[in-house]
């Protein structure tokens, strides 16, 4: 059995009221598109660019927030609207944050090798994002 998961759910606090974001995990060519390929990854402005591609891609993957965000008149925000809004900008770094790490394993083999329990990328531990916010 591998350890892949369809939905990612992701807990954040929005003006003190808690949602949770389901998300469908993170498709390759999403991945290849937030992963930068340059030698410093730890370069901050590389990370803000790689946040903003991630939270670019995730209105896509949004399958449901609960409860509903609203804006202060209480009209119901879609994904695309939390996204595009600065005042969302911390925790939608968060949720891409969270989407991107839980979504790809921690240690996948190389081509041709195999884990620990022989199946073919099957990770044990908790993976590590690839941006920050």
């Amino acid at each position: 059995m591998s350890g892949y998961v369809k939905n990612v759910k992701v807990k954040v606090a929005v003006d003190g009221a808690e949602h949770e974001f389901t998300l469908r995990t993170l498709r390759y060519a999403q991945q290849m598109q937030i992963v930068s390929t340059g030698e410093n990854e730890k370069d901050h402005a590389r990370r803000r660019q790689q946040t903003a591609k991630a939270i670019a891609l995730l209105p896509e993957s949004v399958v449901s927030i609960s409860p509903p965000i609203t804006d202060a008149d209480g009209t119901v925000l879609t994904a695309e609207e939390l996204c595009d809004a600065s005042y969302f900008t911390a925790v939608m770094s968060e949720v891409a944050l969270e989407w991107v790490g839980r979504s790809q394993p921690a240690n996948p083999p190389s081509p041709g090798e195999s884990s620990a329990d022989g199946s073919p990328g099957s990770p044990s531990t908790t993976p590590t994002p690839v941006t920050e916010a």
